[in-house]
């Protein structure tokens, strides 16, 4: 092998540098970077190490002019501090990276038409083989639908693939919690403006509709475990048995808000989310969710957008996607992970109660000794330490602490009334207050 000749200092090595270390052509150098058949194992290899020992790398801007392609894939990503459209786009960069593609990427700071030019002239500076949008907004979609350009563009509408998979993973997770015999299944949506808040509300919706029951106003909250917070402090647990939350970070919210309550989840309320972020395995207790495959979503829009820029695609609406083997497979339906935050409707009336009448205090007492045998307590904001009470349906309250006297004292607690909450015993209107 010829003596190294440094070049100038600062200067990047050229593919003249290559053949000279390697003792061959500037052509043979060539053909070993485009993987020429018609180039010996052994000149390959000394190629190959003069590559290394000189640190060459090749210049994208003059293989482009040959090629007519800069392995470059554009990228437009709106609500980027999300992690649906953030998980997205790590799908989208290692798909493209697994092609030999590099990702540029411009945020698209509001959604207007100033703005997507702005992102749009940034990526075409660097001449991209084509773009892929990601809009998880309608009027995000509604600003891309109509511009034209000489590559191939490929939006993404919001989260799953093909249209219907959203409302498909959202049916999944109510008719999960209607087959644990929950009939009052509450909704905490998303952002009204997001496409995938809409599915997954129309997908809850339907499954409840399916089944006969009654769907109340949903919640709305902004994908943030802050919002689910308050939602959980106003959720009416004597009403809905149930939650289906749209994603797993309101879901925390809701959760933490319910425990501060003293309500028990799965005892009380069962609470579903959707997404599956790492961290939903950890919560406590462990939340039962609807698991996205962020990386095969990406690999399938860029796969998508590949089959535009060779010729052979229009869209995104095959659900066909290679495999790599090389065989086709279909894209894979949201999976339902099943964990300790769902469990079957508890009975909320103890058989001690009865279903009308009156219930002597002594029996309560019994009952509410026997708690962790029940569902049928509530607990009042108030009580601190060890302290219980049975509220009566004249407002009077008997404070037990596990051993008082209260013989000879009634309380009517009609047994249709009881709730299950926590601590004590009382009837729903109670609960509200």
């Amino acid at each position: 092998m010829a003596p190294i000749q440094r070049r100038a200092s600062g200067a990047p090595p050229t593919m003249e540098d290559v053949a000279r270390v390697a003792g061959v052509s500037h052509q043979t150098v060539s053909r070993v970077l485009n993987e020429h058949p018609n180039v010996s194992a052994a000149t390959r290899d000394k190629v190959s190490a003069a590559i290394g020992e000189l640190g060459y790398r090749r210049n994208a801007a003059a293989r482009s002019l040959v090629t007519r392609s800069s392995r470059v894939i554009g990228v437009i990503i709106t609500e980027l501090e999300q992690y649906g459209p953030a998980s997205t786009l790590l799908g989208l960069q290692e798909a493209a990276f697994r092609d030999g593609y590099f990702v540029s990427v411009a945020g698209l700071r509001e959604l207007t038409p100033a703005a997507m030019a702005e992102s749009v002239n940034h990526l075409l500076n660097q001449a991209p083989d084509g773009i892929v949008v990601v809009a998880p907004v309608q009027a995000g979609v509604d600003l891309f639908r109509d511009l034209e350009l000489t590559i191939p563009l490929e939006v993404v509408a919001g989260g799953l693939a093909p249209e219907g998979s959203q409302e498909h993973a959202a049916r999944s997770a109510v008719a999960h919690l209607a087959d644990l015999g929950h009939r009052t299944i509450a909704h905490l949506a998303g952002p009204e403006q997001w496409i995938d808040a809409q599915r997954r509300a129309s997908g809850w919706r339907a499954e409840l509709q399916a089944r006969g029951l009654d769907p109340a106003p949903p919640m709305t909250g902004d994908w943030g475990p802050e919002s689910g917070y308050r939602c959980g402090l106003a959720f009416d647990a004597a009403a809905q048995s149930a939650v289906f939350v749209a994603n797993d970070q309101m879901a925390l919210g809701f959760m933490r808000a319910l425990h501060e309550r003293g309500i028990s989840v799965p005892g009380d309320v069962s609470v579903i989310g959707f997404d599956d972020q790492p961290e939903a395995a950890y919560f406590l207790p462990p939340l039962t969710t609807v698991r996205q495959d962020f990386r095969r979503m990406g690999r399938y829009y860029i796969d998508q957008l590949l089959l535009q820029i060779a010729g052979t695609g229009t869209s995104a609406g095959d659900t066909a996607l290679p495999a790599d083997d090389g065989t086709v497979q279909v894209l894979p339906a949201p999976e339902l992970v099943v964990r300790s935050s769902t469990a079957p409707r508890a009975d909320r009336k103890h058989p001690g109660f009865p279903a009308t009448g009156s219930l002597d205090p002594t029996t309560a007492l019994s009952i509410i000794a026997t708690r962790a045998e029940l569902n049928c307590c509530a607990h009042i904001g108030n009580l601190v330490g060890n302290e219980y009470a049975v509220r009566t349906t004249n407002n009077g309250v008997l404070p037990v602490d596990g051993s008082p006297e209260i013989s000879g004292i009634r309380s009517e607690i009609r047994g249709d009334d009881c709730l299950s909450l926590g601590g004590i015993v009382l009837g729903q209107k109670d609960a509200r207050n």
